[in-house]
């Protein structure tokens, strides 16, 4: 029973974890914001103790070189910190469309031609006729008789070319989709590109088959 807890409280601490690597991640640029504020802050209080100190007679050269190499890395830091609010400003102000990455779109623009109904027809007949003349070999040492494997065979290669599509879809969804957004864009490109090659996988039996 307390291995039971143990594991539990394990797998409590890696959710937590888990949460706060991904909080982590969506807010590394407030977080830079946040940094640059504390370090001007510092070099702020900083600048005003030397101030004093240069206002004074007992000043140092090194007192003076680091009152000036502070104010130029304040205005490097402020510099820094204008153009990541405007960046920050910038990406809230993006729709959904402009966060997703460019390749996704692109790559849902080509399947949606290729699977469209009399491109895709064209297409997956030269492809399937295709096959069918590299293997025909094979074909015609199956036994007519035995019509399941015939037509186990025959299906397969009239279906490669969706089933072989759905496995790149998949293989690029697990590799390249990193981000929330990209996961979300990517599973619409593919459940389109799903649709209609079932739509036309469907045609391709009862033109084969019926």
């Amino acid at each position: 029973m307390e291995k039971n807890k143990d594991d539990i409280l394990d797998a409590s601490i890696e959710d937590e974890l888990s949460l706060e690597l991904s909080y982590n991640e969506e807010n590394v640029e407030i977080d830079q914001l946040e940094e640059i504020e504390i370090k001007l802050q510092e070099m702020y209080v900083r600048l005003d103790s030397l101030s004093i100190i240069l206002g004074g007679e007992d000043w140092t050269d090194e007192e003076m070189d680091e009152y000036n190499s502070l104010k130029k890395e304040i205005k490097i830091l402020e510099k820094e910190k204008k153009n990541l609010k405007k960046e920050r400003r910038a990406s809230e102000k993006k729709g959904v469309l402009d966060q997703i990455s460019v390749w996704i779109i692109i790559y849902g623009i080509i399947m949606t031609i290729i699977c469209l109904p009399f491109i895709s027809y064209s297409i997956w007949m030269g492809f399937t006729s295709f096959l069918i003349d590299t293997f025909s070999s094979l074909i015609n040492s199956i036994d007519k008789e035995d019509g399941f494997l015939y037509y186990t065979w025959l299906g397969l290669l009239a279906y490669a070319l969706p089933l072989l599509l759905n496995l790149l879809s998949l293989e690029l969804y697990i590799n390249f989709c990193k981000t929330k957004v990209d996961k979300w864009g990517f599973r619409i490109v593919w459940i389109i590109q799903a649709l209609l090659c079932l739509g036309m996988m469907i045609y391709l039996g009862i033109h084969l088959f019926g």
